[in-house]
């Protein structure tokens, strides 16, 4: 995922894993007010232009029915969270999976009258 939008802007995928560039009047200040688009500098207005392309990119990857997930977001960050956390999971959804399947590996047994049979690699049976 992360190829085609790096290949059309380097800074692109960073907007889509961090967050969009908003034009500020301190760009240092993360506070700081957001600037009129009126006063914008040639500079603010190409990385707006990379937000729009960026969230763009992502929308035309995604078939009508799911892009209705992401149809309530504003930002691309959001709509990559969204995707992100539909498609993987939270950070606990994924480790409770991993906990189920080393559970379940501890749990596993061979009941009276099974057998286990190895199978030659590329052969079918």
């Amino acid at each position: 995922m992360q190829l085609f939008p790096k290949s059309q802007d380097i800074g692109m995928w960073r907007i889509i894993t961090n967050a969009d560039f908003i034009p500020r009047v301190n760009q240092n200040d993360s506070t700081s007010a957001g600037k009129k688009e009126t006063d914008w500098a040639a500079d603010d207005k190409t990385k707006v232009l990379v937000n729009s392309k960026a969230q763009l990119f992502l929308l035309c990857a995604l078939s009508r029915e799911k892009s209705e997930r992401v149809d309530e977001c504003i930002t691309t960050k959001e709509v990559w969270d969204t995707l992100q956390t539909h498609y993987e999971g939270t950070s606990y959804v994924k480790e409770t999976k991993i906990d189920i399947g080393i559970r379940k590996f501890e749990l596993f047994e061979i009941h009276e009258g099974e057998i286990l049979m190895k199978c030659a690699q590329g052969s079918q049976q």
